[in-house]
């Protein structure tokens, strides 16, 4: 049925739907979800509930608990539905095993995976992972696709699966899957769920922007992936990568809380399994220290950044790449809590490294030279952070499709040398591609729009085109705070670089109230210390005195 039309079913034959309040249609709209639409399944739970005078509400809780087991209580009408959903399905899944075992052990594998959109490429990479008769069956898959389609036939059908012809993604109804894992014993149901955990990790790639469209098709499946690693205590090496890689997905996509939990269970899975001192457990502290970063959280990224530095030290040659992947990170950290001086040889060490061992258009090379820049930047040093942005530039045009946001990212910091000069014709010019390559890339909504935006008003602002800035500002404000969180530090960039536009134009008021919040924040996030303090307390002067009140000027000047 449709969604529409199964929300009427259970209550057109048992009660008034009109007669719900908001917390029954909520709770009927649930079980719907939950029953994925089948009539048979909705007149079984629609039966219980006229049976026992029940609630949709009560219903839903005791479901989510009691699952399958309270379905088959219902009384359904014998002459309509002569069997239960669970003899109904199993019926089929006998006739599946009779023509084919290896197309039974695929539907017990659907049974652990997010039942929408299951993709061929699960099985395409991890065939040797999902047992073996699918491994031996699927083992000429790359050169024979069809093999998977055979594979598939049985399942469709009898109605055990759904696929559309062109498509290689497959969908398995809820229900289907709650009939197979009900019919399991527990450690039948770990070994199935063991094995998708590690096919899932062959499948998910390098996450890579060119690589995003396949990490989005296996997102779902890599969650519920992650619930069965904790619901079962998969704690291997396979496990942990899939939550890292996972999690380091969903940091590229703004979506900062899922992928704290996921990043944090591979820390403490490899931690756990794994000697102190494994690459593996540096490239876990550096991937959540990144995230920190991202979310604010500058004092807790760095002694994770310290710890994967000093494994990385310990174990690899000095020169090797990934010391300088964490040179970079720590000296970014530093140039973000205004300690250049320290961040400057750590850059300047993480490129020559990076020079040293990588192809001259590595993609690491071009984040080396970008970072040292920004430490350029700080310093005042503009004529020798322009060819360093340029060369990044050079290197991501080069090597990257022309959509990837990393290529806005350079666009981006050459502009705001070119600001740092003078330059505005060639600094809009650069913000305004970065702008529309990061909003295509990333999604209006992420955070780096939002940064983006801030940066182009910053031109119009220089320019005394305040009418252009200020609605740039005020989306950019909008976007970081939803995205970021009120106290995040780069809301307190957005509120000072808005409260610019407002004393320049004289709404001296708003000017001071932003100010003021944008001072509160950025003390709090970087420390009394931090140079970014100073240019706040500097601003909120200048106001204090364009309105006469020098007295309180004074002392924050």
């Amino acid at each position: 049925m449709s969604p529409d039309e199964a929300k009427g079913f259970p209550s057109e034959t048992h009660q008034c739907v009109f007669s719900l309040d908001q917390s029954e249609l909520e709770a009927l709209e649930k079980l719907v979800h939950e029953l994925g639409c089948l009539p048979l399944a909705l007149e079984q739970a629609g039966a219980y509930i006229y049976a026992n005078n029940s609630s949709f509400k009560d219903y839903l809780v005791s479901y989510n608990k009691r699952g399958l087991k309270l379905l088959e209580k219902s009384p359904i009408d014998k002459n309509k539905y002569p069997e239960s959903i669970a003899t109904t399905w199993l019926m089929n899944l006998e006739e599946v095993k009779k023509k084919s075992k290896v197309s039974a052990d695929t539907l017990f594998i659907s049974a652990f995976l997010s039942p929408h959109q299951i993709p061929a490429e699960i099985f395409y990479k991890g065939t040797d992972e999902l047992g073996p008769l699918i491994s031996t069956a699927l083992a000429e898959i790359d050169t024979d696709p069809l093999v998977f389609d055979e594979v598939l036939k049985p399942l469709w059908q009898y109605s055990l699966i759904n696929r559309e012809t062109g498509f290689h993604t497959y969908d398995i109804h809820r229900l289907v899957q709650a009939v197979l894992k009900d019919g399991m014993e527990k450690d039948e149901q770990k070994l199935w769920a063991e094995r998708v955990v590690n096919a899932v990790n062959c499948a998910f790639p390098e996450v890579k922007y060119e690589n995003w469209e396949l990490c989005e098709k296996l997102l779902p499946h890599a969650q519920t992936c992650a619930e069965y690693i904790g619901l079962w205590a998969i704690e291997t090496e396979e496990s942990a990568k899939l939550l890292n890689v996972t999690g380091s997905y969903l940091h590229k996509r703004a979506r900062f809380k899922e992928s704290e939990s996921l990043l944090k269970s591979s820390l403490e899975i490899r931690k756990k399994i794994l000697e102190p001192e494994y690459f593996d457990i540096s490239e876990s502290l550096n991937n959540l220290g990144r995230l920190y970063i991202d979310l604010g959280r500058y004092f807790e990224a760095e002694p994770l950044y310290l710890q994967a530095l000093e494994i990385r030290e310990k174990i690899l040659y000095s020169d090797d790449a990934a010391i300088a992947e964490s040179l970079s990170s720590l000296g970014e950290l530093y140039r973000i809590l205004g300690r250049y001086s320290e961040a400057e040889p750590l850059q300047a060490r993480a490129l020559e490294i990076r020079e040293n061992v990588l192809y001259s258009d590595d993609e690491a090379i071009a984040e080396s030279l970008n970072n040292l820049a920004g430490v350029y930047r700080n310093l005042g040093k503009y004529s020798e952070a322009e060819p360093l942005c340029a060369r990044a530039l050079e290197i991501r045009e080069n090597t990257l499709n022309s959509d990837d946001p990393a290529i806005a990212e350079s666009l981006d910091n050459l502009a705001g040398v070119y600001r740092d000069l003078g330059r505005y014709s060639e600094a809009e010019s650069l913000y305004t591609r970065a702008l529309k390559i990061t909003e295509k890339a990333l999604g209006p909504e992420h955070p780096d729009v939002g940064t983006r935006l801030n940066n182009l008003a910053a031109v119009y602002k220089d320019l005394s085109r305040y009418s252009e800035a200020e609605p740039l500002y005020t989306r950019a404000l909008k976007i970081t705070e939803k995205a970021l969180g009120s106290e995040h530090p780069n809301v307190g960039i957005c509120l000072n670089n808005l409260a610019t536009v407002y004393s320049d134009l004289g709404r001296y008021s708003e000017a001071e109230s932003l100010y003021t919040r944008a001072l509160k924040i950025t003390e709090k996030a970087l420390g009394p210390e931090h140079p970014d303090v100073g240019t706040r307390l500097n601003n909120l002067a200048a106001v204090y005195k364009d309105l006469g009140r020098y007295s309180e000027a004074e002392p924050l000047s």
